[in-house]
């Protein structure tokens, strides 16, 4: 590479912190890591990076708190999340603020290496999130707290809970609202944007949305391969949005 790009990663998890030092000093960057955020601001005042890469559950004040005074400190700076603890509500705060990408643990090293080279030759910070204009015309029929699908699987919104023969699969609060919505308008391709809103009433443009949702229904499909047929069970139709179509 023409420039030995410096990063700043802030993770607590000492593990992860080393992990992610290893990989990308190999790949030749410049990497300084920080184990909380007191030190990660103390590395901002000296020195000038151009990628951040967080961890949300940092102490003392939390990863977006971070976000925003690291962007106070250098608004010029890319930001990627990296994190074990995201939400869909994270997401949306993430996007709000300009960051690159958003990324949920585990993830491969070329995810990761990827995501880094695109923030990396990015025009840097957007100017804007653009406006959410309007949502589709679904079916409005409620569905139930319980639901069976043939003999063996049973999905209970109630206690997020999926069950599969001898298998119990929990899912998140935002994992059990993207798979509520997503049944409710079983069959039909819902728009990211429109799905976005339905499960936290937030409104944003297409392309935000379709960033905010990439990585929570990546984890949420891998836990539907534990089901047979689960891995089909969500299908993302590019540029579109998500269907949701499988046989009861």
């Amino acid at each position: 590479m023409d420039k030995k790009h410096s990063i700043l990663v802030v993770d607590s998890d000492e593990s992860s912190r080393k992990y992610l030092l290893k990989l990308l000093q190999n790949e030749g960057y410049s990497v300084i890591p920080a184990a909380d955020g007191l030190s990660a601001l103390d590395a901002l005042k000296k020195h000038s990076y151009d990628l951040l890469i967080l961890e949300l559950d940092i102490p003392p004040f939390g990863g977006m708190e971070f976000v925003r005074r690291a962007g106070q400190a250098d608004p010029e700076m890319r930001v990627i999340i990296y994190t074990g603890s995201g939400s869909l509500e994270t997401a949306i705060q993430a996007i709000r603020y300009y960051v690159e990408d958003y990324i949920l643990k585990p993830a491969t090293p070329e995810e990761l290496l990827d995501s880094v080279r695109k923030a990396l030759t990015s025009s840097g910070r957007h100017k804007h999130v653009s406006v959410y204009e309007g949502v589709g015309v679904y079916s409005t029929e409620p569905v139930s707290r319980q639901v069976m699908f043939g003999r063996e699987v049973q999905i209970d919104f109630a206690r997020r809970r999926i069950t599969c023969r001898d298998k119990e699969i929990h899912l998140t609060p935002t994992e059990a609202r993207l798979l509520e919505v997503m049944l409710r308008y079983r069959n039909q391709v819902v728009a990211h944007a429109d799905l976005v809103y339905r499960v936290q009433g937030y409104r944003v443009g297409t392309e935000e949305a379709a960033r905010i949702l990439r990585p929570l229904m990546s984890r949420l499909r891998k836990k539907l391969e534990c089901i047979p047929g689960g891995d089909r069970w969500i299908q993302n139709v590019r540029g579109s949005g998500y269907l949701l179509n499988f046989e009861e």
